[in-house]
């Protein structure tokens, strides 16, 4: 697989799938990028995020394929985000990771 970095707005990426953060204890808590995703194709969001189980455990992550209007075929969610622990530097980059590699 290779992954290609690009500076400017992921949303227009011409890309088969996206990568989205998100706080896997409950929906609703998901990052800046999850949520400029949610306002630019409301209701393909809710529809793509209703599949996903909660709680998701902080390092995992889901794919869920997208058959909406967002131009993207499928959807990761990455848990990477946690509102209510603190954590090392370290202990970020290996949840960051962990996430990553399973995505």
């Amino acid at each position: 697989m290779t992954i290609r970095i690009y500076k400017g707005d992921v949303l227009d990426a011409r890309a088969d799938s996206l990568l989205l953060t998100v706080d896997g204890e409950r929906k609703g808590l998901q990052g800046n990028i999850a949520c400029a995703f949610a306002r630019r194709w409301p209701d393909a969001f809710e529809e793509i995020a209703a599949q996903i189980a909660y709680p998701l455990p902080l390092g995992r992550a889901v794919l869920i394929r997208a058959e909406t209007d967002c131009p993207f075929q499928a959807v990761l969610f990455a848990s990477t985000l946690h509102h209510l622990e603190v954590l090392s530097e370290a202990e970020k980059a290996r949840v960051t990771g962990m996430a990553l590699q399973e995505a």
